[in-house]
């Protein structure tokens, strides 16, 4: 390897004693600090003089600050691939080697940027490779800041070139994408940094496309793209491990049109490349059984009616489709255009799959790859929309997530409501209203010998007079699918009847931090019946089969709260609740507030979750328990609330299981055995 000032010496140019750099110094010495070191004379000022550089290298300097070598060198005329190395001898320099290779003008000087130090291995040692096209170029090795010099150290460069080993290029980009055919293995290389690789291939409606990459272990981490003809991302994956483990990547999607689309191969971040390893690409193209396909977006649902579905008294028919899940990523939508679903009304829904021809050992197998989710989203009027892109958020403005009641409860950092990122074919947003999923349990030891569940999702939520909603069936994180196991769905609708609704503020999910005054605030008014005997009110008003408050817990997560006002302002009284409970899957369990704050909890109901609770009826409160209105509770007017909900964490709901109660008041003063403490009147 050439030395520069020898090389320079030997070629005899005549350029003016300086290091380098755009001026010329007017002295080869460095800031020495003293120590008597100079400057090297490398005589390469400028462009226009730079020195060929030699096949096996050069070695030069860099002093003083803001020199620049330059050389110039011709590549092979089949060379496509151009390797770089360059570092500095030695340890500790402060020079961070920097270079860029240009172009060459018709005047000789440089024209475009072609290759350059990427910003990341700065301060590193280089070795790095480019593709360019054949020809003659410069190269320019300066300090990375202009800021730095080396008195003592050298630095090495070598550039070589040698034809690009893949056989498809140039197939850089979807003009240049190389043809491929299904069933026919494509090799390649990432031959360079930024390399990357196109193939096309037409395809028709509702094709299942399978798309397999192999690779052996090599300098880079291999990705497989799978694009749309106008360059949209379909699906992807990666072997993020691609330097230490071979590749073997299996890419399959639903396609959602007919028509031209890509395959690309390339560095999952264009940085690392590989020429001396090949990759191996398959495609084949399978009719979808899947017959609902293509229906992965609200744009093309599956209308689950051809005409809107009431929301009647009872429950509608249940609406079915069938489908499966066909490859990663597979999402099937369904519309449901509805009818007279207002003031309150209610959607359920569910899927399962039927794996009836499976044994018990590939059930739980398939419930470990698929975990079926289903999703319903409603769209939002006051969010008009062209693209998905504009509904991220919805025009719905939130200072916490209870704001979004009805939307998914989730309020963004930037004080909107959370949308669904999808624009719905009515030309709104789209916002999630609920999504469950199938959560398979622990795989036993002998899978064979036991049955797993059902691998099954169901939901059931409110309808606000919406006059459609979408329904999702897909795999829960998109990263399953078998497209042998079909499921089914079915959703059925009907009006709440529940009259007292609304009387809660919705959410998909029971959070931790609940705040009962947001949901006291909804609490519909009921009458406190004055069930005494006194001279003043000598005909009692007691609970009567006429004087139920009436409802029902209809839909997951249905809270009921009812508010009465303090029945004997400034004085203590004791009070009751008659009930009756029908029977049925919820567990209903009562619960009395002072304002929010909680007073008698779990006070009547159910005490334990059960598959079926039978049915109830009795009477909580008065002496018994001392339940009371206490005179210290000053408001005007004060109020206390009654809750009704499910026992359980996992919450059961039927609109046809009803409960009825009513309150009265049954003394005039905290009676025996009760007794008047400081702060209220109290069991003794």
């Amino acid at each position: 390897m050439l030395n520069l000032r020898t090389l320079a010496g030997l070629l005899a140019l005549a350029t003016p004693a300086a290091c380098g750099g755009d001026t010329a110094p007017a002295s080869d010495v460095g800031d020495t600090g003293g120590s008597g070191a100079y400057c090297q004379r490398d005589d390469v000022t400028e462009p226009t003089a730079a020195l060929p550089l030699p096949a096996e290298g050069v070695t030069g300097s860099l002093c003083p600050v803001g020199d620049a070598d330059w050389y110039r060198f011709t590549t092979g005329p089949s060379d496509h691939l151009l390797h770089v190395t360059l570092a500095m001898g030695g340890d500790l320099s402060p020079v961070e080697p920097a270079y860029v290779v240009w172009s060459v003008g018709s005047d000789g000087a440089p024209a475009a940027v072609v290759a350059a130090t990427p910003p990341d291995r700065v301060g590193f040692p280089l070795d790095e490779l480019h593709c360019v096209a054949p020809g003659s170029y410069l190269v320019s090795v300066r300090d990375d800041g202009d800021d730095a010099e080396d008195f003592r150290r050298t630095y090495a460069l070598a550039i070589t070139s040698r034809p690009d080993p893949d056989p498809a290029e140039p197939n850089d980009d979807a003009a240049g994408a190389a043809p491929l055919t299904p069933g026919t293995p494509t090799s390649g290389a990432i031959a360079c940094a930024g390399d990357s690789d196109w193939y096309d291939f037409a395809a028709a409606p509702g094709q299942l496309v399978q798309l397999r990459l192999t690779m052996p272990k090599a300098g880079l981490q291999p990705t497989l793209r799978l694009l749309d003809a106008a360059g949209n991302l379909v699906a992807t994956r990666q072997n993020p491990s691609g330097a230490v483990a071979a590749t073997d990547l299996d890419l399959e999607a639903v396609l959602p049109d007919s028509g031209r689309y890509y395959a690309v191969v390339g560095d999952d971040d264009g940085r690392d490349a590989d020429p001396d390893v090949d990759y191996a690409l398959t495609l084949n193209l399978t009719d979808d059984s899947d017959l609902n396909e293509p229906n992965g977006h609200p744009d093309t649902a599956t209308p689950l009616s051809a005409a809107p579905t009431e929301c009647g008294a009872g429950w509608s028919g249940w609406l079915e489709a069938t489908g499966n899940i066909g490859a990663p990523g597979d999402n099937d939508w369904f519309r449901l255009p509805l009818l007279a679903c207002y003031p309150r009304a209610i959607l359920e829904a569910e899927v399962e799959l039927d794996a009836s021809g499976l044994d018990n050992a590939a059930r739980w197998a398939l419930g470990a790859e698929i975990q079926l989710a289903l999703t319903v989203v409603r769209q939002h009027k006051a969010s008009p929309c062209t693209t998905d892109l504009t509904c991220q958020a919805l025009t719905h403005p939130c200072d916490n997530d209870w704001d979004c009641s009805g939307l998914f409860n989730t309020c963004r950092p930037d004080g909107l409501c959370a949308g669904a990122g999808l624009c719905l074919p009515e030309q709104r947003c789209g916002a999630n209203a609920i999504q469950r999923r199938f959560t398979p349990p622990p795989t036993p030891a002998d899978p064979a010998a036991t049955a797993p569940p059902p691998n099954r999702a169901a939901v059931s939520t409110p309808l606000f007079n919406d006059e459609v909603m979408y329904v999702r069936v897909a795999d829960f994180q998109s990263d399953g699918a078998d497209r042998g196991v079909p499921y089914r769905l079915r959703v059925r609708v009907r009006k709440d009847p529940d009259t007292n609704e609304p009387s809660d503020v919705y959410t998909p999910t029971l959070l931790a931090d609940f705040p009962i005054g947001i949901q006291t605030a909804a609490a519909r008014p009921i009458p406190v019946h004055d069930c005494t005997t006194t001279l003043e009110h000598p005909d009692p008003d007691c609970c009567g089969p006429e004087t139920w408050i009436s409802g029902a817990l209809s839909y997951e997560n249905d809270l009921d709260f009812y508010r009465y006002d303090h029945p004997c302002p400034g004085e203590d009284c004791n009070l009751r609740v008659v009930y009756e409970l029908d029977g049925g899957p919820v567990d209903f369990v009562f619960s009395v507030y002072r304002e929010s704050a909680l007073w008698f909890g779990g006070v009547f109901g159910a005490s334990a979750e059960a598959a079926t609770q039978p049915a109830n009826s009795g009477a909580w409160g008065g002496t018994a328990s001392c339940y009371y209105a206490f005179a210290g509770h000053a408001g005007e007017p004060y109020h206390y609330h009654l809750a009704v909900r499910d026992l359980a964490d996992t919450r059961d709901w039927d609109p046809d299981q009803g409960y009825r109660f009513c309150v009265e008041r049954v003394s005039t003063a905290c009676e025996a055995p009760c007794v008047v403490y400081e702060n209220g009147c109290g069991a003794p």
